[in-house]
């Protein structure tokens, strides 16, 4: 079952991973943002589950090239006012939020609004795909690998040094 929260936020409360302000100012703003998810989240009528995943759908005010992700601030203090309320998950860790992901939705058609549609998809109790397993170090069949320390020492070495 999913289950949504749809708020609208205005230029002046908007939250971006790019944005470079004074703490009091981003605080202000992360509280605002809390507090009215978690208001429209009592109001929602939603139904509590043990686990979910998460969509945030990230509607812009024009139809410009946008990062959805660089909305993590806002949709994270959404989250957190949606959680606080006990209405849905019990808390948002690892166990009970297993991913969040970001999507771009329709714009709002509203110049200086933004808007968080945020989708909040059960996942049965036994369901682990959304957890990782710590990887062993030595790579796997995705391609990655691990730095040893002394690989990532030598990284920091010649940052300090250009």
């Amino acid at each position: 079952m999913i289950q949504t929260v749809t708020i609208d936020i205005p230029t002046s409360w908007w939250l971006t991973s790019n944005q470079r302000m004074h703490w009091p100012e981003k605080a202000r703003r992360t509280r605002v943002i809390r507090n009215v998810a978690g208001f429209v989240a009592l109001r929602s009528g939603l139904h509590p589950v043990e686990r979910a995943t998460v969509t945030v759908w990230v509607g812009y005010p024009s139809t410009r090239r946008q990062d959805p992700a660089n909305a993590s601030p806002a949709a994270k203090a959404a989250i957190d006012g949606i959680v606080a309320t006990r209405r849905l998950l019990a808390d948002d860790d690892a166990e009970h939020l297993t991913a969040v992901t970001f999507r771009r939705d329709e714009p709002t058609g509203r110049k200086g609004w933004y808007r968080l549609r945020i989708e909040f998809e059960e996942v049965a109790g036994n369901d682990t795909s959304g957890i990782r397993s710590p990887r062993s170090g030595q790579g796997d069949a995705e391609g990655s690998a691990m730095l040893s320390s002394d690989e990532l020492k030598g990284f920091s070495k010649e940052a300090s040094q250009s």
